[in-house]
């Protein structure tokens, strides 16, 4: 099990995420199945206690509190301390984390170590060599652009070119921010969570439907509806979610495959305060970085 790289486009990687006998396209997310909810994709991700029968499927063991037998691959349980918190709080986190990784060398696992950027490189360089690793805290991540580029440039340089990075909970607006920096698996979290908000995912962020007199959307999922239709009906409204993420990662991946993801990125950062940020802190401060991925004619 490991992600083969194709093609490189700035420090983003076209790859094979070679899985349970499967090649699986990246960059790419994970379809969430719960109790409730599943839409068919290559690849999913589930709670180890889910009964699924979708697969290929990767299993989340959460967290430490609650014992668990550890079976199919997955991500391995991880001390979950929060983002913000005292230091000596994240440092129990990443030791605990650590130590429990040692038992399953050959799984999946998640880097902790809240807001400190060298709490999360002392994860990172043990964990370094695993062939799936998450970060823990994506969604706050997102929120501090400072902090969101140097944790994962810094965690990019430090892991395997061979181990996939998957930055979880995150919106899909930042995708291709986050693709071009070397994040390789997201997840559909928010395709469910702002569905109940009744906020529909575009590429520009969100729409909150009670806003708005008409959709922008053609979708298999918003033809023929009107807002307040869309927004009464919330298993339409996750497969428009599904279905504007699905668009989205496809055209990051052909934007690396015809060398135009820079681009694409700036595009869309221009209509997220959030992304534009990031960006202009990583042309600054992280020259060194892109240069190592950028091609020389």
């Amino acid at each position: 099990m490991h992600l083969e790289i194709k093609k490189h486009d700035g420090p983003s990687r076209l790859g094979l995420f070679h899985y349970d006998g499967l090649k699986i396209k990246t960059p790419n997310f994970f379809s969430v199945l719960t109790d409730n909810w599943s839409i068919e994709h290559d690849i999913y991700i589930t709670s180890y206690d889910n009964n699924v029968n979708l697969n290929p499927v990767i299993l989340d063991y959460g967290s430490q509190f609650v014992e668990k037998d550890i079976n199919g691959f997955g991500i391995l349980p991880k001390m979950d301390a929060g983002f913000d918190v005292p230091r000596e709080i994240a440092q129990e986190s990443v030791t605990k984390t650590l130590d429990y990784a040692r038992r399953y060398p050959d799984f999946g696992a998640e880097i902790v170590g809240s807001k400190y950027k060298d709490l999360r490189e002392e994860c990172a360089t043990e964990l370094k060599s695993r062939p799936l690793l998450a970060l823990a805290n994506g969604d706050k991540m997102v929120r501090n652009p400072r902090l969101l580029v140097d944790i994962i440039t810094s965690i990019r340089d430090i892991v395997s070119p061979n181990t996939a990075v998957y930055l979880k909970g995150v919106p899909p607006h930042m995708f291709c921010l986050l693709s071009y920096m070397g994040v390789d698996f997201f997840d559909s979290v928010d395709c469910i969570s702002k569905a109940w908000e009744k906020k529909m995912i575009t590429s520009r962020g969100y729409l909150d439907l009670e806003n708005i007199v008409e959709l922008p959307c053609t979708c298999n999922a918003c033809k023929d509806m009107t807002p307040e239709d869309l927004g009464s009906d919330v298993n339409k409204l996750i497969q428009h979610n599904f279905n504007a993420t699905l668009k989205t990662i496809r055209e990051i991946r052909i934007a690396i495959r015809l060398n135009e993801l820079r681009n694409l990125v700036e595009e869309r950062a221009s209509a997220d305060v959030n992304s534009m940020v990031a960006l202009r802190l990583l042309d600054r401060e992280k020259g060194d970085f892109l240069e190592r991925y950028t091609r020389v004619s």
